[in-house]
């Protein structure tokens, strides 16, 4: 019984797919109430006039609200919000 346990979590070759899933998941949807509060409108301006913070990238000055993601750029910036992965947020 524990060597069938073992292998069905374990030694599955979809554990690792499923496993990968359910943290991509809770990663997400731990966060969505604080990206909720940061689309306020009043919180939203704080967010795009952030003083210059050299320890993030882009100095702080390029952040994506709707993803939570800073860029390097404005034209990363503006590539990302084009992309699949900012449509799906």
């Amino acid at each position: 019984m524990i060597i069938h346990f073992f292998f069905v979590f374990f030694l599955s070759p979809f554990f690792s797919f499923s496993f990968s899933l359910f943290f991509f998941f809770w990663f997400f949807l731990l966060h969505i109430d604080q990206i909720e509060q940061d689309l306020l409108p009043e919180n939203q301006s704080k967010i795009e006039n952030q003083p210059i913070d050299f320890d993030l990238p882009g100095a702080g000055q390029h952040y994506c609200i709707e993803c939570a993601k800073y860029f390097i750029d404005e034209l990363s910036l503006k590539e990302h919000k084009k992309g699949k992965v900012h449509k799906r947020r």
